[in-house]
């Protein structure tokens, strides 16, 4: 621990103070010597036959005021470098310095470490490098708010906080560490700038509504084809792994909180990296229509990020692997027979797999295709929608073995995914359906939902009634009074009498 509380001599220090001046002072006049005795440019001396120039003076001597001059200089360098740290009046402006980082990177981590406790988040954790290899699809609003480092140790823990198990806020925090998680172990902190209140928060399940209208379709329709052999392909005849996933999720921005669906369609390949791109949209209920939403630039979206010594962990660019491409421009509204066809590959995941808490990396092996490999994403209710694409003729159609396979294995678990052919969402045969059209079908269903739903609790009411009347008849009959002369004991009195015929 540093002594705030040092001591130095006042004596010095003002000897010191007074020598400085007058070195600066000496300094200066160096300099407007030189500047008046050696011009930069060489002075005309015509009328009297010679020109001084350079550093020669009349007699043909090197003058010593440059050498004075240098002397000076480094003089002052070795006070600064020194004689001034150890000063009290110096020491104490470093701690300062370093004390107010300090303080920022403590308050900062024991805000984390209550908010979290006291509200609701997901948390995910996973090593550094991995998250940042993968950290769009941790939270596809957020890019990585620390560097890479050589370290293999170092992890991060990236808290989400949620309204539902399946509905997110721009509320997050990360944390890097090292060795078991705790208050000692944290290297560097990250906060968003969104924030909200105990009030804000109650008042986010009320009126919200949230809507897409299969964007990530569309563009997978347009930035991908499929080869001869099932194979998918980006624009560049790169055999990629596309996918895509839904992210709902309030966002703040001042007072304003909106309730957005972010649709992210990615793609990994070994000749062609990892891309991605994102459409964020709404329903906007003044003018009762769906809308792009745009959203800060991501690092605008952080506030801040600390290292433990107070400075700025923030990198300096994006050092996430995903490059963002531009998927969602110029695309159609219709889905069509020659539409992508798609597979939840953890439609019947066990729940171990799906909250795992980290991004899982699938291992995909058709029968008849080329493998390829794509990264999951972290979130339970993102696994869930995961949609991974597959050209609309694919193996499948041709193959003449009818327990045709694309096996999936997740990395680091011995748990294998299997896609049969009846697990496959294609659109062979349809008509072209606009989003329009497929907005009206829904409202049609919907509506259909609802009457089902109305007439079975009326006649849930109707059943009710007829029970409930039927215990009041039953409670409401009156005792039968029998008259005596019908009254018989049937041991002493039997009703009947039986004689033998003797």
């Amino acid at each position: 621990m540093k002594d705030k509380n040092i001591k130095g001599d006042p004596v010095f220090e003002n000897e010191l103070r007074d020598k400085m001046k007058e070195l600066s002072s000496n300094v200066d006049c160096f300099d407007k010597i030189s500047a008046r005795a050696f011009p930069e440019k060489d002075s005309d001396f015509s009328d009297s036959e010679f020109t001084v120039s350079d550093l020669e003076n009349v007699t043909g001597k090197h003058r010593a005021a440059s050498v004075l001059k240098w002397i000076a200089a480094a003089a002052a360098v070795v006070i600064c470098v020194g004689v001034l740290p150890k000063t009290a009046f110096v020491q104490n402006f470093l701690y300062d310095l370093r004390k107010n980082g300090d303080e920022k990177y403590r308050q900062l981590v024991s805000e984390i470490l209550s908010e979290t406790d006291e509200h609701t988040y997901d948390i995910y954790d996973m090593p550094l490098k991995d998250y940042i290899d993968a950290d769009i699809l941790v939270d596809p609003l957020y890019r990585s708010p620390f560097a890479d480092s050589e370290d293999e140790d170092i992890r991060v823990r990236f808290f989400v906080r949620t309204v539902q198990p399946d509905i997110f806020t721009d509320q997050v925090y990360a944390v890097e560490y090292k060795g078991e998680f705790g208050r000692s172990s944290i290297l560097a902190a990250a906060e968003s700038n969104s924030k909200y209140s105990d009030k804000e928060f109650e008042e986010l399940s009320n009126d919200y509504y949230f809507m897409s209208r299969s964007e990530a379709q569309y563009a997978a329709d347009r930035h991908f084809t499929g080869d001869k052999y099932g194979n998918m392909l980006d624009q560049d005849g790169n055999i990629v792994a596309a996918a895509s996933f839904d992210y709902k999720c309030f966002i703040k921005d001042g007072n304003d909180i909106r309730a957005v669906t972010a649709q992210v369609l990615y793609s990994m390949g070994e000749n062609s990296g990892s891309n991605y791109d994102m459409f964020i949209g709404a329903y906007d209920d003044k003018t009762e229509n769906y809308t792009a939403v745009d959203v800060p630039d991501n690092k605008d979206m952080w506030k801040c990020s600390i290292n433990f010594d107070g400075t700025s962990a923030m990198p300096v660019e994006d050092v996430g692997s995903f490059a963002r491409k531009d998927y969602f421009s110029n695309i159609s509204d219709s889905v069509t027979s020659e539409s992508m066809a798609y597979y939840l590959p953890f439609e019947d995941a066990a729940d171990s797999l799906l909250s795992d808490g980290h991004t899982d990396l699938l291992e995909i092996d058709p029968d008849m295709q080329e493998k390829t490999a794509i990264t999951a994403p972290a979130a339970y209710a993102s696994k869930c929608m995961m949609q991974v694409y597959i050209p609309p003729f694919n193996f499948f159609l041709y193959s003449s073995d009818s327990n045709a396979k694309i096996l999936i294995k997740v990395e680091g678990i011995d748990e294998e995914i299997r896609i049969h052919r009846s697990d496959v969402i294609d659109h062979i045969g349809e008509n072209d359906i606009s989003s329009d059209e497929m907005e009206k079908i829904a409202a049609e269903n919907e509506n259909i939902e609802a009457e089902i739903s109305k007439q079975a609790q009326e006649a849930k009411e109707v059943y009710e009634q007829e029970q409930n009347r039927m215990k009041a008849e039953a409670h409401n009959i009156e005792a039968v009074t029998v008259p005596e002369e019908f009254l018989f004991d049937p041991q002493n009195n039997p009703a009947f009498t039986f004689t033998s015929s003797n």
